[in-house]
């Protein structure tokens, strides 16, 4: 991977749950990791190809592979959130990261 794509910053969060005084759960985000990444917007034959087996995907998104890294975190980039609908080790090397994310 060339280190000049990675032009953005974002944050990798974890679910965590966290108890009250009451007693009453709520479901928060805790960071994970924040990374340099190319969050890149997938062009529309892209975009029909990842449809046509999976629900929207609205953007890729390039790592350094992060070990630890799991399908049910989210990330933050430019205000907005992104759900984890896919990871893939790319060569299985372990170098890097490929995201397929849609904004919640």
């Amino acid at each position: 991977m060339k280190p000049g794509i990675l032009r953005q910053r974002v944050i990798i969060q974890t679910p965590t749950v966290t108890t009250d005084a009451s007693g009453i759960s709520s479901e928060t985000w805790a960071t994970f990791a924040e990374v340099f990444a190319a969050v890149e917007p997938l062009k529309m034959r892209e975009f029909l190809a990842a449809a046509a087996t999976t629900s929207k995907i609205d953007v890729r998104i390039r790592i350094r592979y992060l070990s630890g890294l799991l399908p049910t975190m989210r990330i933050s980039y430019d205000g907005k959130y992104y759900k984890i609908v896919s990871i893939i080790n790319v060569g299985e090397m372990d170098r890097e990261h490929e995201l397929l994310a849609v904004e919640v």
